[in-house]
């Protein structure tokens, strides 16, 4: 007998075996960080979970269990109730008893522990897997993993690499084995400091490995950040930007109260207070009229100013029209002129054409005389 429950003990450890080391690779630890985050939602709702379960429990044998064997005591109600949970039961058997109160508490149970409890406990499982899931999103898959492994390996046994235990080793040494110390220390690591002491230690593998430390070590730090904890950022955040806010609205409301105080306070003299509020022996309508007219001789003054300078403008530009047309004309006169020219040299260059083509033909002629001759 106990040979056989030693051998029901063995498999159960070789199966917490198998998820320790299913740790190691993100993909496989989904389960057990899964289980983990949902640790203490799970502790509290199991006990809200027990406490009704065991109530129903204590109603079933209540009802059927003068009747039903499987509701007879304590146990087997827990069994029994545990089975009906999943869908294994006799209404049948509980009707016998009388159908109201086999409705009463089928339903109450059904509605309980059934759609109401177990689907929550659902809820609390898939929310921990969709963020475990969602931060394992880019981690290495297995297949991959498997062929990096593979590949440390083939690069170990040429000489190219150095293992990750001997690179621990040196620093555990450095620190005397005091694991502890060595992880709170916050010293910058260097490559230069790998390889000069971890031997056949080459620079790429060193610059590769402080590079994915640092990935790692910036990835388990935003893991740590959970949605409770950005909830608390968020809050405080929120304070501060309120407290902001009420500084600005204080500094506002002095800011508001100061120009009023300037508005009300007399400045005979200036145009400004003089055109609202009238000057020294003047009335308001009278520094209003005044400051119109100034202000009226003021814009006709700029704007006579302006109208000055542009007429300026436009003689100017005038000017150069007329300079350019004047340097047009002399150029038409140049072109007819040596247009003029080039008809001349053509007409003479026609004339000379044709005293020469009548010497020729005369030459001719006589050649021709003095052969027949």
């Amino acid at each position: 007998k106990n040979f056989r429950l030693g051998l029901f003990c063995y498999p159960s450890i070789i199966m917490c075996r198998l998820f320790k080391s299913f740790h190691a690779q993100p993909r496989l630890a989904i389960v057990t960080k899964t289980l983990e985050r949902a640790t203490e939602d799970l502790i509290h709702f199991g006990i809200v979970f027990f406490c009704v379960f065991f109530c129903l429990v204590v109603n079933s044998i209540l009802f059927f269990g003068q009747d039903i064997e499987g509701f007879t005591t304590l146990p087997r109600a827990v069994n029994s109730c545990f089975r009906a949970m999943f869908g294994d039961w006799d209404f049948g058997m509980m009707a016998e008893i009388g159908l109201l109160k086999a409705q009463i508490w089928f339903w109450s149970f059904m509605l309980i522990m059934v759609l109401i409890l177990l689907n929550m406990l659902l809820a609390v499982i898939m929310d921990a897997y969709t963020e475990e899931k969602a931060r394992a999103r880019t981690a290495m898959s297995l297949k991959d993993q498997s062929f990096d492994i593979l590949r440390r390996y083939r690069q170990f046994k040429r000489g190219e690499r150095v293992r990750l235990n001997d690179i621990w080793a040196v620093f555990e040494e450095e620190y005397k084995g005091d694991v502890k110390a060595m992880l709170a220390d916050d010293r910058m690591i260097k490559v230069s400091f790998l390889t000069e002491n971890v031997r056949h230690l080459q620079p790429k593998q060193a610059k590769r490995t402080l590079e994915n430390s640092l990935a790692k070590y910036e990835s388990m730090k935003e893991a740590e950040v959970t949605e409770e904890k950005k909830l608390h950022g968020i809050r405080d955040n929120a304070k501060k930007v309120e407290m902001r806010i009420e500084t600005m609205m204080e500094d506002m409301e002095y800011m508001a109260q100061r120009m009023q105080y300037y508005d009300r306070m007399q400045a005979n003299g200036d145009p400004e207070y003089d055109f609202h509020f009238g000057g020294e022996g003047r009335s308001a309508t009278e520094a209003s009229q005044e400051a119109i007219s100034h202000a009226v001789t003021d814009l006709s003054q700029e704007v006579c100013g302006l109208f000055v300078d542009n007429l300026k403008r436009i003689e100017g530009w005038q000017d150069a029209f007329e300079r350019q047309q004047n340097e047009l004309h002399g150029l038409v006169a140049e072109m007819q002129i040596m247009v003029r020219q080039q008809a001349w040299c053509v007409a003479a260059m026609a004339e000379a054409v044709d005293q020469l083509g009548a010497e020729e033909a005369a030459d001719a002629i006589a050649q021709g005389a003095e052969a027949a001759g």
